[in-house]
């Protein structure tokens, strides 16, 4: 597994803002005191503007929230094609061509 640089997981959305990503810190704030609604928290992304269609805005939070989950998940998926493909050299027709594709997303996710 190779290491990402983002902001580790779980993010959610913002419960004041809805087009807002964020990562709830842990533990109290400056003053001690503990939050689960947005308060104490890092931004990650400010999703669309105002006058853009609001539906997209709202599914493009939601694909964004997944992200971390999504790029773990393909990083286990590919170690055990992977794994799969040692075992089974000669398995399935498509197994190359879908790792071929998850390492693409997962090189898309690392690199800009």
């Amino acid at each position: 597994m190779q290491s990402s640089n983002h902001t580790e997981g779980p993010w959610d959305i913002n419960a004041f803002n809805l087009t807002q990503i964020i990562k709830v810190k842990s533990g109290p704030d400056k003053d001690g005191r503990h939050y689960k609604d947005g308060r104490h928290q890092i931004v990650i992304a400010n999703v669309g503007q105002d006058g853009d269609d609001w539906a997209e805005r709202r599914a493009n939070v939601h694909l964004m929230r997944a992200a971390p989950d999504m790029q773990a998940a393909l990083e286990s998926a590919l170690s055990e094609l992977r794994e799969w493909m040692e075992v089974f050299p000669d398995g399935s027709d498509n197994t190359p061509r879908v790792i071929e594709e998850i390492e693409a997303a997962l090189h898309k996710s690392r690199n800009w």
